[in-house]
């Protein structure tokens, strides 16, 4: 239909030229903050970070580490930071943290804070998901089913990101 290719026209993304292999300095500061509240307000962070922000969801490997590491302590229950902290044993992971720690993160409300945050992340997914259909939309040897299902599929994720416009 000619709204549908409208629709994708809209939809396809903008093409950047990026290095696969170098993280971004705003992916970085992300995970790092993750990592502070998660040790600085664990009550307030955790349970809701865990819901939408996996270990996989890390581009920085030391980040990726140290989060599977706090994730892992948390679902075992404990919930002592320090406790968790002693429990971290490489060199380098440790010297991370510090530096983590030592950053000003300007934060004037966690609560804020954490829903940005979830709020990035998820906003990523959804364009990933987006991206992930426009790649199956071109294949040619989809049926008008298969097509119009991708299709409708698409039109809900538009939308869904008008929300966080």
């Amino acid at each position: 239909s000619t709204v549908g290719k409208k629709v994708l026209e809209k939809a396809k993304p903008k093409l950047e030229l990026k290095e696969n292999n170098v993280v971004d300095n705003q992916n970085i500061k992300r995970e790092k903050l993750i990592i502070y509240l998660l040790i600085n307000y664990p009550s307030e962070s955790y349970n809701r970070l865990k819901e939408c922000i996996s270990i996989e969801d890390m581009k920085d490997e030391k980040n990726k580490a140290i989060l599977k590491r706090l994730y892992e302590e948390f679902e075992k229950g404990n919930s002592n930071i320090n406790g968790v902290l002693d429990t971290l044993t490489n060199e380098d992971e440790i010297n991370h943290i510090t530096r983590i720690m030592a950053d000003d993160y300007n934060i004037q409300d966690i609560e804020k804070a954490i829903i940005d945050l979830i709020s990035v992340y998820e906003k990523e997914k959804i364009i990933n998901k987006r991206n992930s259909i426009l790649s199956n939309l071109d294949n040619t040897n989809l049926s008008e089913e298969e097509r119009a299902s991708l299709e409708k599929e698409l039109s809900n994720i538009i939308i869904k990101l008008a929300k966080f416009k």
